[in-house]
């Protein structure tokens, strides 16, 4: 069993929500404006892939490794599935 939250954060309707993800969103892109222009990027703890097609909008010559615990999960859980 896989148990986790998840919220449309990026989409909700929540005015609290929109204030602080707003406020994300800002900092994430000042910083990826820093950045200059990286051949390789890694996202650690992609989730459902919002910053990942940020990302990729943003860098499109860049090669981008996206990965999350959740999706190591599943392809063990499905490894452990095919043995039984």
């Amino acid at each position: 069993m896989i148990a986790g939250n998840f919220e449309d954060k990026y989409n909700s309707k929540n005015p609290i929500s929109k204030i602080l993800v707003n406020g994300f969103l800002a900092s994430f892109d000042e910083f990826v404006d820093m950045s200059g222009s990286p051949r390789k990027i890694l996202e650690v703890g992609c989730g459902e892939g919002y910053l990942t097609k940020r990302l990729v909008d943003r860098f499109p010559n860049s090669r981008i490794f996206a990965t999350d615990i959740l999706i190591c999960i599943l392809i063990r859980q499905s490894k452990v599935k095919e043995q039984e």
